[in-house]
């Protein structure tokens, strides 16, 4: 895990907003899942499934909710983005 991976991380497990149990919402999600993927590229479903883990691993249930949703959003930006390639 890169340093801006950490940080990005850091400020999803432990940010005001999830402190204090608001969702997030879904253009958060998915501007977070273009810049995963900008960063990861084909390695992003992966690095976000890792980041679920390592967030249920520090028992924060916001913030597995939450990258369990920018996984989701990955998966279907990518997906998206090979159909249109074919």
């Amino acid at each position: 895990m890169t340093a801006s991976d950490e940080k990005m991380s850091a400020s999803f497990l432990t940010g005001s907003a999830m402190q204090r149990g608001w969702m997030t919402a879904d253009r958060e999600i998915y501007a977070s899942a273009h810049l995963w993927i900008s960063r990861h590229g084909s390695l992003a479903e992966c690095e976000a499934d890792r980041m679920i883990e390592l967030a249920n691993e520090r028992g924060h249930e916001a913030g597995t909710a939450v990258w369990r949703r920018i996984a989701t959003a990955v998966r279907t930006l990518r997906s998206q983005t090979v159909r249109q390639l074919h």
